[in-house]
């Protein structure tokens, strides 16, 4: 820290005697290089308020719970096994750090981890252009447009990301180190430091592996070549050692899915997610192609300038191109979708913006025609508007990183709610149906219900009051499983149906029609008998080679004295055969059935309703807005209360969207940007409930493999 701060306090313009009409440049440079440190301040506050209500997510807990200093390096639990393709034991190490100490109590702990070192980053990035001669202005520029970069919202509100942060800020600060010394210099002082500092790059993520591109660069540039080996021999021996003995036993490395499609999909892949970066960046996606265009002809016609007078900038342009390309080879099926997950975009946007500042700068250089000893008119002209435009950037980033806040907030509220109530039911006794090795919330393919159980017990959850509706929903998720076969003998009789028409079906299946296209259909069942667990045979038309597979949201309907309590719709995802079982263990309530898709469903094993079951009667089925499905066109259920006091009758793209947000296996949350993947991209498909129900000794060995 106090390099840094010497540093930054070296960087400002000296104070000199300029002519009259200069002083106020000066002034304004001046001002310039002071305010940078409350600029930083302001934009970790901003990012603290924003996340305040964020909690654990995703892969957190491997971090969290699976993985100790104890073990062999070759147990997949141990600190030196890779996650996923990246050598992540720093973050490992910093993650069993604050949970020894916080446990789950709060997240803020891990929280300020993150952004003490997205405050690095930002501080490294000025001094780093301020080392290159950019202005002072739009120095500040980049740090505004980083600090509030709410395009790459994951990487400074997701406190699992500090491995890409961490190897964003070794990484840049041994570039700034290497970077201070003179052309030819000896490396006896800095060597040292700059290696231990590539080599912790290395030891956070596969980011890593750009930085220490970048920082070859500068140190060729600064270095005799015998020097640069000496430098560079103890991160690059450690990383092959590590690959050779541990990172190749990974699950999903790189080269496990590499193809011929793979390298002639490489140039678009990289396109796409470097355009959409600077487009999003820039407030304004359908610009990125062109500015992508712009830096990347500035870059090569200037490279030669730049390796001789700003190699650090040199670097990091390089260190952006690669970063994308090393996604792009390890990238898994999420195509050019994953090329534009937010993690992504900070990473590349923080590489390449000091390089865009240059081009500005170099710009303002050429159009230079006033006396030599000062800043002529024209260039001031440059500088000021590629300022303007740097800010007003940021403030428009500010505005999606609301945004993305938001998101993120109402999905790990909900996520934190099911895995509250989900180790609450487990706890008690409540049995998942898919056994102790299942992870029944979405998101979180570490929370096994062995997992759950265990911290519910050792009281480590916060004590939050749950809701009859959450808990029901809960249920829904422990007790709901769609599967090939039957799992129960019990049967289910339709109660109630809403948008159908019933049609004769034989060998004891009824088929029933949707009444309308783009009605949102849906079924109540019940169980025959309230002691028996249950299943019913459910059957979609599948059309010859359409790789279109049908969705059930499955909900648990209990009726109290304010209406139906209908929980979020659990999604089951039918196989491309059509056919499946849906699987019920809590036949104290009823089974509502809702899909989007205009079609027809045919259920098969049911059974009969024998006289009133379970009390009800003809009121409690008013009691859902509906009548009972007797003949002729079927009655509707109506709109009865929700938990929220709403109508339940939204539509099903609603109601099963949400829950397929929170409930979709690994693969699926790409949509969101997540999971820190370069070399080792996920390449197995989204797991659903439908897969996740086997038996039990299947059910283990996928998760001794997701473990792996």
């Amino acid at each position: 820290m106090k390099v840094l701060e010497r540093a930054s306090m070296s960087l400002g313009p000296p104070a000199t005697s300029e002519e009259p009409e200069q002083r106020p440049w000066l002034l304004l440079e001046q001002w310039a290089t002071r305010l940078h440190w409350p600029l930083i301040l302001g934009a970790i506050v901003f990012w603290a308020y924003l996340d305040r209500h964020l909690w654990f997510f995703d892969d957190e807990w491997e971090f969290l719970l699976a993985r100790g200093i104890w073990y062999a390096p070759a147990n997949p639990h141990s600190i030196w096994f890779p996650h996923f393709g990246h050598w992540s034991t720093l973050p490992v190490l910093v993650w069993r750090a604050l949970y020894n100490i916080f446990h789950l109590s709060t997240y803020w702990p891990y929280l300020i981890a993150l952004l003490a070192t997205s405050a690095a980053v930002l501080e490294l990035l000025w001094v780093i252009c301020r080392r290159s001669v950019l202005s002072p202005l739009l120095s500040l520029g980049v740090v505004a447009v980083v600090g509030f970069l709410g395009p790459g919202g994951e990487d400074l509100g997701w406190a699992f990301q500090i491995g890409f942060m961490g190897s964003l800020a070794f990484g840049l600060a041994a570039i700034s180190r290497a970077s201070a010394a003179q052309a030819g210099a000896s490396t006896v002082a800095r060597g040292p430091s700059i290696s231990v500092l590539a080599l912790a790059s290395l030891m956070c993520s596969t980011v890593g592996d750009a930085m220490v591109v970048a920082l070859a660069v500068v140190l060729f540039a600064r270095y005799t070549r015998r020097e640069v080996l000496k430098v560079l021999a103890l991160p690059v021996a450690s990383y092959a050692i590590w690959w050779a003995f541990v990172g190749r036993l990974g699950p999903g490395q790189a080269g496990s899915h590499l193809q011929l499609a793979t390298f002639t999909d490489l140039p678009g892949y990289v396109w796409t997610g470097l355009a959409t970066a600077l487009g999003r960046t820039f407030n304004l996606e359908s610009i990125g192609g062109t500015v992508l265009v712009g830096f990347l002809a500035w870059f090569l016609w200037d490279l030669r300038d730049l390796l001789n007078r700003r190699p650090a900038i040199a670097g990091l342009g390089a260190a952006g191109l690669l970063f994308y390309l090393l996604v792009g080879l390890g990238r898994d099926t999420s195509g050019d979708f994953g090329a534009t997950a937010p993690r992504y975009i900070y990473i590349a946007v923080a590489l390449i913006l000091p390089v865009i500042a240059c081009a500005l700068t170099d710009l303002a250089e050429r159009v230079t025609s006033g006396p030599a000893d000062g800043p002529a008119e024209s260039r001031r002209v440059v500088l000021a508007c590629g300022t303007v435009i740097l800010l007003l950037t940021a403030l428009g980033d500010a505005g999606q990183a609301q945004t993305w806040a938001t998101g993120r907030t109402a999905l790990v509220r909900g996520l934190k709610t099911e895995i509250e109530a989900s180790a609450q039911l487990l706890a008690s006794g409540v049995r998942d149906i898919e056994g102790p090795a299942a992870a029944p919330v979405g998101y979180s393919p570490d929370l096994t219900v062995a997992m759950l159980v265990r911290i519910e017990r050792a009281h480590l959850l916060p004590a939050s009051p749950l809701s009859p509706a959450s808990l029901l929903d809960a249920r829904g998720l422990l007790q709901l499983g769609l599967t090939e076969r039957p799992l129960f003998s019990g049967r289910f009789y339709v109660m109630l149906s809403r948008g159908l028409i019933q049609l004769p079906g034989g060998n004891g299946c009824t088929t029933y029609s949707p009444t309308a296209i783009g009605a949102a259909p849906s079924l109540l069942l019940t169980p025959v008998s309230p002691r028996q667990a249950a299943s019913v045979e459910v059957a979609f038309p599948t059309a010859a080679g359409s790789d279109n597979r049908a969705v059930i949201g499955a909900s648990l309907v209990t009726h109290t004295s304010r209406g139906a309590l209908i929980p979020a719709a659990v999604p089951l995802d039918v196989p491309g055969n059509g056919r499946a079982y849906i699987d019920d263990t809590y036949t104290r309530a009823h089974l509502l059935l809702r899909w989007t898709a205009a079609m027809p469903i045919r259920l098969c094993s049911l059974g009969t309703r024998a006289g009133t079951h379970r009390g009800t009667s003809r009121s409690k089925e008013r009691a859902f807005g509906g009548s009972t499905d007797r003949r002729g066109p079927a009655a509707r259920i109506g709109r009865p209360a929700t938990r929220e006091g709403a109508p339940a009758t939204q539509e099903m793209s609603t109601v099963v969207g949400a829950r397929r947000d929170s409930c979709c296996a690994r693969a699926q949350k790409m949509a969101l940007g997540r999971n820190n993947i370069i070399l080792a991209q996920r390449a197995q498909p989204a797991e659903s409930r439908a897969q996740r129900a086997q038996p039990a000794e299947s059910r283990a060995q996928r998760a001794q493999r997701v473990n792996n």
